[in-house]
């Protein structure tokens, strides 16, 4: 009798576990996965100088049975390892079956150098803990700078550097500017030769500005689009161009001085010059010492110091520039 007894009772014992895994199992809901987080802009890494307005757009959603618990938008310095909150948003994306967010933000000089390398970091969270996460990486960049560079007036006919009488502006080059020469290429139909490659005619795509010396408005920088008496001493030369870029300039009363103080200072005077009125095409009679600012047709700005100013058509100006695009 006990035997049967304690067999009813290892049956019942049984039974007791498979219902309770039974009703256990009823309780298991599947995993609703990470929510999903897509960035718009910007579509790849960057660079940015100080004080450039770094602009991201991303859009997220949870996924099915999730809802939002959280949003954070970091930076990091990954050159110091500090890192500050951007943007952070837990209150208002409860409920939010989607949602779309532009963050905007700007380096300071006080929060990074020249090189480092910033991380900005999108994280979401939902409710169930799943997260999503994007980094776009942000290298500061300085003005490009020249340094002085020689430009030849229209006449100057002395080997050197006093032959290139055009310039344009270039990131890749190693001071910023490339120089170009006036006339017939020495090998017209091999552009390839190194003469012809420092040709304006074979290049005029590339060339933002250029000077001469003229009988009344004397040292003359210039847009390649001039066209009439205002650029007579280069009218044959220009007919020969493919293309003949437009640059705007503006008269500053910004020193030489100005100039010359550090580059997030200068990048502050870059930013102050109103280019939406009273443009001019050329500027004539430069003095040493005088400032110019500059608009080209690519989009870059900057900033004209005139070291030398020529004596006449046959001598050469000198000048430094610091820009940006």
């Amino acid at each position: 009798m006990k035997n049967l007894i304690k067999s009813i009772a290892a049956l019942s014992l049984v039974a007791a576990i498979f219902t309770s895994c039974s009703k256990d199992e009823d309780k298991v809901t599947s995993d609703p996965g990470a929510p999903t987080l897509t960035v718009t802009v910007p579509t790849a890494d960057l660079n940015l100088r100080f004080n450039d307005v770094y602009t991201t757009k991303f859009n997220a959603s949870p996924a099915a049975g999730a809802k939002f618990k959280s949003i954070l938008v970091t930076r990091t310095n990954l050159t110091s390892n500090i890192t500050r909150k951007i943007y952070g948003d837990s209150s208002t994306i409860a409920d939010s079956s989607t949602i779309t967010r532009t963050v905007n933000d700007s380096i300071l000089p006080e929060n990074a150098n020249v090189n480092d390398v910033i991380a900005y970091t999108i994280l979401i969270i939902d409710d169930k803990g799943k997260t999503a996460t994007k980094t776009i990486n942000v290298t500061v960049k300085d003005l490009y700078s020249t340094g002085q560079f020689t430009l030849g007036a229209q006449s100057n006919s002395n080997t050197g550097i006093q032959e290139f009488k055009f310039f344009g502006l270039n990131e890749n080059a190693p001071n910023s500017i490339l120089l170009y020469k006036a006339g017939t290429p020495i090998a017209p139909d091999m552009p390839s030769k190194a003469d012809s490659a420092l040709r304006a005619r074979y290049n005029s795509s590339n060339i933002d500005m250029g000077i001469y010396y003229g009988t009344a408005n004397l040292n003359t920088i210039f847009s390649p689009s001039l066209t009439g008496n205002d650029v007579a001493p280069w009218a044959t030369e220009l007919g020969f161009w493919a293309k003949r870029n437009i640059t705007t300039f503006k008269a500053t009363a910004y020193t030489s001085s100005q100039f010359s103080a550090a580059n997030f200072n200068v990048e502050q005077l870059i930013n102050e010059v109103d280019f939406t009125t009273g443009n001019v095409s050329f500027v004539k009679t430069l003095v040493k010492g005088q400032v110019v600012a500059f608009k080209t047709e690519s989009g870059a700005k900057g900033l004209i110091l005139v070291e030398n100013t020529a004596t006449d058509a046959k001598s050469f100006a000198q000048f430094s520039i610091k820009w940006k695009k």
